[in-house]
């Protein structure tokens, strides 16, 4: 129960609640522990909490039977499995694997609401997150329509740069096992093309490979490939 309150006092929007009120909100949480096979959520099955992942990476899929898939968004220690539907109790529209093995937290709706209509400065604080989640999708939309692939997958290493990386001397490490189609899927793009604008980014010595993992030598130098 400790570590349960420790990891939710120190994620927003829970950051905002009184000790109190996130030792209630901790007697709801549940643990989850997944392997790589495993499936957090399936499209279509029934919608009845929210997760927060404490260790490892999630991958939010979308599927459209015989055109492909994209990745809506990969999430990371600290933050929410977000989709639309919030506080609905439908099914999911998305399907949610692990990156790697995955630690979470569950909580159930019913509790969340419980909080968002009894702390002002909780539903407030929600609203920003909600606020945040918009403007990421308007963004990557803006992305997928504007920019060429190689700035749309320069674009998404930094993103998983800043959510799972670890500095060393190298560099950035991202700090879990992201496969070229998990790029692929996330930037639209065709994994041999995703394969090619990995391999003109080590070229520009952009980026690196170590072992199975990918290092980012100078976050500056590969942000302005981002934007320009």
């Amino acid at each position: 129960m400790k570590e349960i309150i420790e990891q939710l006092g120190k994620t927003f929007p829970f950051s905002v609640l009184t000790k109190k009120e996130l030792e209630q909100l901790a007697e709801d949480a549940s643990a989850i522990a997944l392997a790589q096979d495993e499936s957090l959520f399936q499209a279509h099955s029934p919608s009845d909490g929210f997760y927060l992942v404490v260790s490892g990476g999630i991958k939010l899929i979308r599927n459209n039977p015989g055109q492909g898939r994209l990745i809506l968004e990969f999430f990371g220690p600290g933050e929410l499995v977000l989709e639309e539907g919030l506080f609905e109790n439908t099914a999911h529209s998305s399907e949610a694997r692990p990156i790697g093995a995955v630690k979470l937290l569950k909580i159930g709706h019913k509790a969340m609401r419980k909080f968002l209509e009894s702390n002002a400065n909780f539903t407030s604080s929600w609203f920003q997150l909600a606020s945040a989640r918009l403007n990421c999708y308007r963004e990557r939309l803006e992305s997928l329509v504007f920019m060429d692939v190689e700035r749309r997958l320069a674009g998404a290493l930094l993103l998983l740069g800043k959510k799972f990386g670890k500095k060393d001397d190298k560099g950035t490490m991202i700090n879990l096992k992201v496969t070229h189609q998990d790029l692929s899927e996330y930037v639209a793009a065709s994994r041999e093309t995703v394969s090619l604008a990995l391999g003109d980014l080590r070229r520009k010595k952009l980026l690196q490979a170590k072992m199975r993992w990918l290092v980012i030598p100078d976050l500056k130098a590969l942000r302005k490939r981002a934007e320009n």
